[in-house]
């Protein structure tokens, strides 16, 4: 029922047009109150927390729990992945060229997220340490990905409210990001094999029609992934943790050719789809397919301890 409801309002909000670059402003205006919801929401867990624990003093079992990702030797690559996905993921693009405001207003809208963004990121975050330890003082041995909800337990009210803050974060992440990969579709799947010349009758309303297919068939893709993963994540404990690294390594192959087109002009395009090819298939031998249950190699210790953040 959730995917077809993503199905329906991506459809509504972010193909109703033919051209991918068209701007949707009411999906930016739904996007913006979800993360003010979001935001919200994770501030008021925050502060039932401090009211109803104080100020956190962790004993040393739960410091040495809550640091051994760090000790682990894993924390400088999750630093990478977390510093590479936000210029890389599809969605962050999307929100950030596509759906942006041409010409002075773009360009003001630009400055304003250069302050913004970075401010909302790290109000977003301060509450996490303070529910990460009482996460950790009322259920160490429980699911970290349910730790916002299990540390108000005692607050059915503000239980409920954090439910809805990751219901429209989960949705907003999911419609944005298949908007993004239906054009991407569109562009590099699609039109190449059903090129517009030869299109006969509407070619507009075939081009909306296209991108809506796609949109349908990503979000069913995701969910048959979703389906395969709940009964093959070796660890139930941080699993959303887990896709997430994997997701970030996958992006992260990214990076030597965003580098090379910034840094190395004398890079080429077939050196770079060489190494995106080479890196993509070490990632799923080594990651993505151990993920699933299937191969040869056991998953690094970083993914199996799961992100105790979640």
């Amino acid at each position: 029922a959730f995917c077809g409801v993503m199905v329906v309002f991506a459809a509504l909000f972010g193909a109703r047009h033919a051209a991918s670059s068209e701007r949707h402003p009411g999906l930016v205006v739904a996007i913006a109150f979800e993360s003010a919801v979001k935001l919200v929401a994770l501030l008021a867990v925050g502060v039932a927390v401090l009211w109803s624990e104080g100020l956190p003093v962790p004993t040393s079992d739960q410091a040495h729990r809550m640091l051994e990702p760090v000790r682990s030797g894993g924390f400088t690559t999750v630093l990478l992945l977390s510093v590479a996905a936000p210029f890389l993921l599809p969605r962050q693009f999307h929100m950030a060229f596509t759906e942006a405001p041409e010409g002075e207003a773009g360009e003001r809208a630009l400055r304003t997220a250069t302050w913004a963004f970075p401010g909302f990121l790290l109000l977003m975050n301060l509450p996490i340490p303070l529910v990460l330890w009482a996460g950790e003082r009322l259920k160490p041995e429980g699911n970290a990905d349910l730790y916002v909800l299990d540390v108000v337990s005692g607050a059915p009210w503000l239980q409920s409210f954090a439910w809805l803050g990751g219901v429209s974060a989960a949705s907003a992440m999911v419609i944005v990001s298949t908007l993004a990969l239906s054009s991407m579709v569109l562009t590099h799947l699609v039109l190449p094999f059903q090129p517009l010349a030869q299109a006969q009758g509407d070619v507009y309303h075939r081009l909306r029609y296209a991108r809506r297919m796609a949109v349908a068939t990503l979000l069913a893709t995701a969910y048959l992934a979703f389906l395969a993963l709940e009964t093959s994540i070796p660890s139930k404990s941080g699993a959303l943790a887990q896709v997430g690294l994997v997701s970030f390594a996958a992006v992260l192959q990214l990076v030597p050719g965003v580098l090379g087109v910034l840094f190395f002009p004398r890079a080429t395009r077939a050196g770079v789809m060489v190494g995106l090819a080479l890196g993509v298939g070490a990632w799923t031998l080594l990651l993505a397919l151990p993920l699933v249950g299937v191969g040869w190699l056991p998953l690094p210790e970083v993914l199996l301890a799961g992100d105790p953040l979640g």
